[in-house]
């Protein structure tokens, strides 16, 4: 709790960042929102010079309007500051009284600056500051006539916004020509205000249908006001407008009209009013308080009876939070050795639930140990508060750890928050693209039109998507889908939050999809081409045998017929083998190279030249790990074209086979003198079914199963060859040591 003058504007109950300071400049008051804004805590700050907290309040503009208030002319300041680079506020410089010793002091407030917003109307300067305001504000031009009234004006006399548009539109109101407010005697202020200097409105009861311009309104309510006239001056120093501010104090006024009444007509007057009303006498002796009148409300705030709390007095303060009761207890004895106001806000633990209570008091007549106070029941407030507050939490957490790409756009589509997503997906940091424009940053030249779209669409509040490509850091197109989400205050769409979500492996998926139904068409004719030819020929025989008695003949039949079935069964071997290739799981052991080398050849020797061909095998041992039917099935074909497609017009012919592997990989080349791949069909041979020379007589898809393999494992292949000479092939393929199985 701090205590303060009565004439004072109540600082608890400003809700944006302020402060207050003396004569000398030094800070008195620091609130909670002051302390998120800057960094500094009240504890830091307070009794320090205002210069020496920070180098944000030295502009000459600044200290010459801190020098205005403390002189009694305060005012609402045509420039902002901001405290963190992004966010602008516009200071207004208050006069009011200092808590310790009601010298007069400087309160200044803070209003978050909406000066980018677009202005729609030209005559309402501060209308985005003040429209959703809960301070009642009225704009009027410097002959009396309004501009503007805002929505908590217009709320106090029980007006709709669209009562004020129509004031404001009817010209027949002039407030310096108001009879009623010339009766309760404001002209003095009002004169000043509009004459250029900032003025009090003190408290009256005012009913607008008493004044003959506004009596065609309808609004026949009085209500107790008080609050502040501000000029606004231009460059030139002339009066451009001027704000009239005002606080509804009806209730106050009624509450201290009922304090003063004998305590029989107080009690009857005060048991239907919301909250707690007391008197209480401090005896300074003691150091204590003693209840002299408490209104019924005590019952339903704290579960005790006015005879109760009379009887016992200590009752209140036995029920304050344990935290809170240090506080309480200090301030509010602080104020009534005092005898200044008592302002406090804190918890009470009422039958075991948490309430929040607002508490004030302030001295009347001429005993100032006689004390006059209310209590009100606030929690369903700091509840909404703690609500909004952790509303604005998970929100927060979403934002930033939701997977998706999210960025929130101005309404002039420059970038002001990107999360780590986004991040991820694109490879900016965030100091790359804040308050940048997003489609200079992402979107492709080919791709700008559409983006214009998805900004017009936002920009009407409709939310669209769009599967298209934006642009990663490293100049590589990124596949995604975008989500256009507009973000309304109102009827204004006031930015836009972009949703990314990266398909990249998808599109993967899907272009591979693409390949492999291409495959499968070409695999389907292949293979039906491949079968019927030898069956073709196997039933050609057949027919030829029946109609020829030649024993000679029939023997060569049956060896054509022979090697007719056995070209159908390697062909078929070949399709088995690239089918388990495509379906078979990983399955990692440990590879013996020298072994896997032997078997194929061995499983090779009944090829032509088998027997004859010189092999070269340089094996550098070390322990690898791979799967060891696809590294079977690499050598097997790849041993077999050697084997086959060797250059019958050399006197010798060789196979080197060499092997490296160690902790990290293994590097295999395979090197024969055979009659070599031409240049031109070189890029194809790892194409489905396609031979490279008229001599094949393969299915033409062992070198398809060896790249395919390679894929699975990893790895890499890589051929060179000249035609007549020979050829090289060279694999490099990755040691799964990490991921072995146990022996």
């Amino acid at each position: 709790m701090i205590a303060r003058n009565q004439g004072s504007l109540s600082f608890d109950t400003i809700t944006e960042a302020a402060f207050m300071v003396d004569q000398q400049m030094r800070l008195v008051m620091w609130n909670e929102r002051m302390e998120k804004l800057t960094k500094l805590v009240q504890d830091e700050v307070l009794g320090n010079g205002l210069l020496q907290v920070s180098g944000l309040f030295s502009p000459a503009w600044f200290t010459g309007y801190l020098e205005n208030a403390l002189a009694g002319h305060g005012g609402l300041s045509p420039f902002s500051l901001s405290f963190d680079g992004t966010q602008e506020f516009t200071p207004a410089f208050i006069p009011t009284a200092a808590p310790s010793d009601n010298a007069v002091a400087c309160l200044v407030i803070f209003h978050r600056s909406y000066a980018n917003l677009p202005k729609k109307e030209k005559d309402s300067r501060y209308k985005p500051l003040i429209e959703e305001s809960p301070v009642a504000t009225a704009i009027y031009r410097p002959d009396g006539t309004p501009k503007y009234y805002n929505r908590a004006y217009g709320t106090i006399w029980g007006a709709s916004p669209e009562v004020g548009r129509k004031l404001v539109k009817s010209g027949g109101y002039n407030i310096l020509k108001d009879e009623q407010l010339d009766e309760l005697g404001l002209r003095p202020f009002l004169e000043k205000g509009f004459g250029g200097e900032t003025a009090d409105i003190p408290c009256v009861a005012y009913n607008p249908a008493q004044t003959k311009a506004l009596k065609p309104f309808g609004l026949e309510t009085t209500k107790y006001i008080k609050g502040h006239i501000f000029p606004v001056k231009d460059e030139m120093g002339e009066i451009e407008e001027v704000a009239v501010v005002i606080s509804d104090v009806t209730f106050q006024m009624q509450a201290e009209e009922i304090l003063t009444e004998n305590h029989l007509k107080f009690q009857l007057l005060t048991m239907g009013l919301p909250g707690v009303i007391y008197e209480y006498e401090y005896e300074e002796a003691g150091n204590r308080s003693i209840f002299k009148y408490i209104s019924q409300g005590c019952i339903e705030m704290f579960g005790y009876s006015p005879e109760e709390i009379l009887h016992e007095s200590t009752l209140i303060q036995s029920l304050v939070h344990p935290d809170d009761v240090d506080q309480f207890k200090r301030t509010s004895d602080f104020c009534a050795q005092n005898a200044i106001k008592w302002e406090w806000e804190g918890r009470f633990i009422v039958n075991g639930q948490t309430k929040w209570i607002e508490g004030t008091s302030d001295t009347r007549g001429s005993n100032p140990n006689i004390r006059y106070g209310m209590l009100l029941d606030v929690t369903e407030r700091k509840l909404a508060e703690q609500r909004s507050k952790h509303n604005e939490l998970l929100f927060t957490q979403l934002f930033n750890n939701s997977p998706l790409g999210l960025v929130l756009l101005d309404e002039n589509h420059n970038v002001l928050q990107v999360n780590e997503g986004f991040m991820k997906i694109f490879g900016y940091a965030r100091r790359d693209i804040i308050g940048c424009q997003i489609n200079d940053v992402l979107v492709p030249e080919e791709c700008k039109e559409e983006a214009l779209n998805i900004e017009v669409f936002a920009d009407k509040g409709v939310v669209n998507s769009v599967e298209s490509l934006r642009r990663h850091k490293d100049g590589s197109l990124v596949p995604v889908i975008i989500y256009g989400v507009p973000v309304a205050l109102g009827n204004e769409t006031i930015g836009i939050y972009g949703i990314y979500v990266d398909i990249t492996d998808r599109k993967k998926v899907e272009n591979e999809l693409q390949v492999r139904n291409e495959e499968l068409d070409n695999f389907v004719y292949k293979v039906s081409h491949d079968l019927r030819a030898p069956l073709s020929s196997v039933l050609g025989l057949v027919h030829l045998a029946k109609h020829d008695n030649s024993k000679k003949l029939l023997n060569t039949y049956i060896d054509l017929i022979e090697n007719r079935i056995k070209q159908l069964d390697h062909f078929i071997n070949d399709v088995l083998s690239h089918s388990k290739n495509l379906k078979l799981a990983l399955e990692i052991s440990r590879i013996d190279f020298k072994q896997i080398v032997k078997n194929c050849f061995e499983e090779l020797n009944y090829l032509p030249y088998a027997e004859s061909i010189i092999k070269n095998i340089n094996i550098h041992k070390s322990d690898f790990y791979s799967d060891q039917w696809r590294i079977n099935e690499i050598f097997r074909n790849l041993i077999s074209n050697a084997i086959k497609y060797v250059d019958a017009a050399k006197e010798e012919h060789f196979i080197t086979i060499d092997i490296d592997a160690n902790d990290k990989e293994a590097i295999i080349k395979i090197i024969d003198n055979g009659i070599g791949i031409p240049r031109t069909t070189l890029p194809k041979i790892f194409n489905m079914f396609y031979r490279a020379t008229e001599y094949s007589e393969g299915s033409g898809i062992g070198l398809y199963i060896v790249k395919n393999a390679i894929d699975k494992l990893g790895g890499k292949i890589d051929v060179s060859s000249k035609k007549d000479q020979g050829t090289t092939f060279k694999i490099t393929l990755p040691n799964r040591k990490d991921v072995k199985k146990p022996a």
